[in-house]
């Protein structure tokens, strides 16, 4: 049985219900990690939980980790891989009947995101269960790129679930790419999947400006084609629904033709609702960059805005 998505709302954080069953944050090193749960007056009675990293302890991390269990949440240090397992076995009380959750999807990687959206999609189809899902993103105060990317990378899907497929072996693939600021990684990854013109490039633009301008500069080697074929698009961060709309129509119509693959870089909203588009259509990838080298890590703080989607998961 497959699932689908449905009721997709951007609303704004305070119009968060204050009593959901849980709320799922990242426990990592950004200073970031607890703004979303500072923001929201959760009730007492919500489940809260912040899934932690098994390496990377690092800059704020154990203070975010002791914010966390000051104030209530079971605090689950775990692998990106057993990930799947956690969730699981978080939303098995629910199991057979509805839910309201709450993801800050602020810190997840790409690996992490795509493990909580695979046990949500396999809940849904294995026992009935309905997600009213509310997912968060805060954006950073801005911050310079940190380091240089390397040239080289390695493009693979964000889990073997997401990894995409078509009936058509002889489909081309196209690329559906959200540009980040990290120097030139959407263009390593045009050239290592063998792209050719065959990509679409999404540029974020929101409350803070700067980051936009630091967007186009990373990406000054890729953006000239894509307006000159016409394939440059812009997007409003705190518009998910909008996005999400965009993403799903140009997909769907590629996906005639192409064998599409979601290129996530750039915000985390951007990946998750990818991520969900995916879910419900497993012929279409989302797919990762990650540099050969190690990328340098840098204390993001959370700045006053917020994205937030409203959606709801259930069988289709």
């Amino acid at each position: 049985m497959a699932i689908l998505t449905r009721n997709h709302l951007s609303v704004s954080v305070e119009a968060i219900e204050r009593s959901p069953d849980i709320l799922i944050c990242a426990l990592g090193y950004e200073s970031r990690c607890t703004s979303v749960a500072k923001k929201i007056a959760f009730a007492e009675e919500t489940l809260k939980f912040a899934i932690g990293f098994d390496e990377g302890k690092i800059f704020s991390y154990e203070k975010n980790k002791r914010y966390f269990k000051q104030t209530g949440f079971s605090v689950i240090e775990s692998s990106g891989h057993e990930l799947r397992s956690v969730i699981l076995n978080i939303l098995d009380a629910f199991k057979n009947r509805e839910v309201s959750a709450v993801v800050d999807c602020s810190c997840f990687t790409r690996l992490r995101l795509g493990a909580i959206v695979e046990s949500f999609r396999e809940l849904v189809e294995d026992s009935g269960l309905t997600i009213h899902l509310h997912l968060v993103y805060c954006i950073a105060e801005f911050h310079p790129a940190v380091g240089v990317t390397a040239p080289l990378v390695k493009v693979d899907p964000v889990l073997s679930a997401f990894s995409g497929w078509t009936s058509d072996a002889f489909a081309p693939p196209a690329g559906i790419i959200g540009l980040g600021y990290e120097q030139d990684k959407a263009l390593a990854a045009v050239e290592n999947l063998e792209l050719d013109n065959g990509y679409w490039t999404f540029i974020p633009t929101g409350p803070i400006q700067k980051y936009e301008a630091e967007v186009v500069k990373a990406n000054s080697l890729i953006l000239p084609s894509a307006m000159r074929l016409n394939r440059r698009r812009f997007y409003e961060i705190c518009d998910p629904a909008k996005l999400y709309a965009q993403l799903e129509d140009l997909s769907l119509l590629l996906s005639r033709d192409f064998r599409v693959l979601f290129i996530p870089l750039g915000p985390k909203i951007f990946a998750v609702i990818c991520l969900l588009i995916s879910a419900v259509n497993p012929e279409i990838g989302v797919w990762r960059v990650s540099s050969t080298v190690e990328e340098t890590a840098a204390d993001r703080k959370g700045s006053n805005e917020f994205s937030c989607l409203f959606v709801t998961i259930e069988r289709g």
